[in-house]
C-alpha cells in the first residue's frame, strides 16, 4: 500500500470512519460452558477498544454443539447480513473426532465469523487465581488477533520474506515469533530491523501484544467500509448502546500480566514446556 493509496483511503474514507459504528454480536456457546458473560463482555470491550474504525455489542447468545461447528454444518446457519458472529468453542475436544492437528489451534476466522477456544477467553481479575484459561493466551488478545482477520489482516510472515510489505508499515518476517524477546528481522540483514512483537496479529505472549499499526488500521476500515456494508446498513438501524463499563483496559492488561498464574498455555497430556523442543506452535 503507497503512499498516494494511503492518502486516498484516507480522504474518501474518514467521512464514514468519523461516523462511529456498532456492530451487533451474536455469541454461540457450547451448552455445558462454564464461561461466564463477564468474561465475553470483557472480551468485547478489549476488542473494542483496540479497532479505532467500528465498536462491538453482544447482541444475543445462543449454544452450538461442538462437533456441529467443526462439521461445518454450521456454515448454513450464519446470519452474517445482520451480526458479528463469534464462535466460543472447543478445540481440544475437536481434535478428538476431526483432526489432530486441532490440538495446536486456539483461534480462526474468516470473512464470515470468528471463533475462539475456550480457553483464551480474557479473564476477570477477581476470579483469576480460579480461571480455567490462567495461562499467556488468557489476557484476550487472541480475540483481537482473530478479529483483525475477520477484518482482512494477514500475519506479517505469510509472504516469508517479500520484496515488497503487504502493509507498508509492517516488516515482512521469515516465521512466526512466539517468545516476548527482541531479536532482529533476518528478512533485513542489511538494516537493523526487529521483530515487531508488540502487534495483535503476531504470535507472542498476550502481556507483549497491545496494538495495530496505522496502516493496519487504515486497510482494516477500508475492508470493513467495502465488503460489510450489508451488516453496517442493518447495525445503524438498531442504534445500539452498550453501556460499556468505565475499565482501563491498559491498566487491566497490565496488571493481569504481572499475575504469577500467568503460564505457558499447554493442552492436557499433550505437550510440556520443561523441554524448549517441546514447545507446541500454536495456529491462529
Amino acid at each position: 500500500m503507497n503512499n498516494i493509496f494511503s492518502i486516498f483511503l484516507f480522504l474518501i474514507f474518514t467521512p464514514f470512519i468519523m461516523s462511529e459504528v456498532t456492530l451487533p454480536v451474536r455469541v454461540h456457546v457450547l451448552p455445558d460452558t462454564n464461561i461466564t458473560y463477564e468474561q465475553l463482555e470483557l472480551q468485547m470491550d478489549l476488542i473494542s477498544e483496540s479497532f479505532e474504525f467500528v465498536d462491538f455489542c453482544i447482541q444475543d447468545i445462543v449454544t452450538i454443539d461442538n462437533e456441529y461447528f467443526f462439521s461445518n454444518s454450521f456454515v448454513y446457519d450464519i446470519d452474517y447480513m445482520n451480526y458479528v458472529n463469534l464462535y466460543i468453542v472447543d478445540f481440544i475436544e475437536a481434535s478428538k473426532t476431526f483432526s489432530e492437528d486441532y490440538e495446536k489451534v486456539i483461534g480462526m476466522a474468516n470473512q464470515y465469523f470468528v471463533s475462539l477456544d475456550k480457553r483464551v477467553l480474557p479473564c476477570p481479575e477477581k476470579d483469576y487465581e480460579l480461571c480455567e484459561s490462567a495461562h499467556k493466551f488468557s489476557l484476550g488478545c487472541t480475540g483481537v488477533h482473530e478479529f483483525g482477520h475477520y477484518f482482512g489482516l494477514p500475519h506479517s510472515w505469510d509472504e516469508g520474506c517479500a520484496d515488497e510489505e503487504f502493509i507498508e508499515d509492517i516488516p515482512n518476517e521469515p516465521e512466526p515469533t512466539f517468545e516476548c524477546t527482541k531479536k532482529l528481522n533476518s528478512c533485513y540483514n542489511e538494516t537493523e530491523v526487529y521483530v515487531d512483537l508488540h502487534n495483535y496479529m503476531a504470535y507472542t505472549d498476550d502481556f507483549c501484544r497491545y496494538e495495530f499499526s496505522h496502516y493496519q488500521n487504515q486497510y482494516m476500515s477500508l475492508v470493513f467500509y467495502l465488503m460489510k456494508d450489508e451488516l453496517i446498513k442493518n447495525s445503524r438501524k438498531l442504534n445500539l448502546d452498550c453501556h460499556r463499563k468505565n475499565r482501563n483496559l491498559r491498566d487491566y492488561l497490565e496488571n493481569m500480566s504481572r499475575r504469577k498464574m500467568l503460564k505457558p498455555f499447554t493442552q492436557p497430556n499433550s505437550y510440556s514446556y520443561d523441554n524448549p523442543e517441546e514447545e507446541p506452535h500454536y495456529i491462529f
